[in-house]
């Protein structure tokens, strides 16, 4: 009882060690239903360094599109990285920019092209 209590802490403790600070700043996804694009605006934000990644999961958590951009907003097509359409439903993603001062994470929901 007291080693799984332990290896239990132990991993707890690990995940928020390895975790890293999340901010409190707001990231707007907004859809253009002319376009079908998705836009990921990060003009809200205060920040000077404008090299960033994201991320884009299903929600079972599997990765679905990764990219690297410079600005403050992104337009996705809705294209996984093979080119391919993704499925209508809720997708959650990662953005943190090179010097580590953004680490934002959020859901989104992709709605039926037609």
């Amino acid at each position: 009882m007291k080693k799984t209590f332990l290896a239990l802490l132990l991993s707890v403790i690990l995940f928020a060690c390895s975790k890293e600070k999340e901010t409190d700043l707001s990231i707007t996804v907004s859809r253009d239903a002319t376009t079908q694009l998705y836009t990921f605006d990060l003009s809200a934000l205060n920040l000077t360094n404008t090299d960033f990644e994201l991320k884009i999961f299903s929600k079972s958590g599997s990765p679905v599109f990764s990219t690297d951009f410079t600005g403050k907003k992104y337009a996705w097509d809705g294209k996984t990285s093979d080119g391919n359409a993704v499925a209508d439903g809720m997708y959650s993603y990662i953005i943190k920019n090179k010097d580590k001062t953004l680490n934002q994470d959020g859901f989104f929901y992709v709605l039926s092209k037609k």
